[in-house]
């Protein structure tokens, strides 16, 4: 962000985790990813070829765990449904598979951010492409669909984009830039 000149908070792990000690706060992780790990670890020993290390990314993880992406995506919701990680949410978002702690998403982190802002929401836009988003979408003022990868995602946006991914979000800048 240093590199473009822009400033503010990040909220990163699913929402799990939330950075702004600019303002002098705690970087604050919301939940504790050991038991998500542990989850992908048994997984691992019940669907042949799936890598319990999962993205590259998750070296740094403390409140999720993320699974590459995989067509085995049901039969792990099912077999956490049916285990003693039966608490643990398993989501499919065509980056990864999510593994987390019930309850935490993009929009309670971003709600943690905005409190200690004094942000209201509503005047907060968000974008996203995956199922993931959709709780960040019912906390915010405009949603912004960049991706029709996933239907509820769309539906659920107030606007979709016509190009895709980060294109999607370049299309919304210039549109709001534009808007001035």
């Amino acid at each position: 962000m240093q590199a473009i000149g822009a400033s503010g908070f990040i909220v990163a792990e699913n929402g799990g985790m939330v950075w702004d000690s600019g303002q002098g706060h705690e970087i604050l992780a919301l939940s504790d990813g050991r038991r998500a790990k542990e989850a992908a670890e048994w997984l691992a020993t019940k669907i042949d070829d799936l890598d319990p290390r999962g993205i590259e990314s998750n070296r740094w993880r403390e409140t999720e765990w993320c699974l590459s992406e995989t067509d085995s995506f049901e039969l792990m919701r099912d077999l956490i449904a049916d285990s003693k990680w039966s608490d643990l949410e398993v989501v499919s978002t065509g980056f990864a598979v999510h593994i987390a702690s019930p309850g935490l998403n993009k929009s309670n982190g971003l709600k943690v951010a905005l409190e200690q802002r004094g942000v209201d929401p509503s005047r907060v836009i968000a974008c996203g492409d995956a199922p993931n988003d959709l709780p960040m979408f019912d906390l915010v003022g405009l949603s912004v669909a960049v991706n029709d990868e996933f239907p509820e995602v769309s539906m659920s946006a107030d606007m979709i984009t016509e190009s895709r991914g980060k294109d999607g979000s370049v299309e919304l800048l210039r549109a709001l830039l534009n808007s001035f």
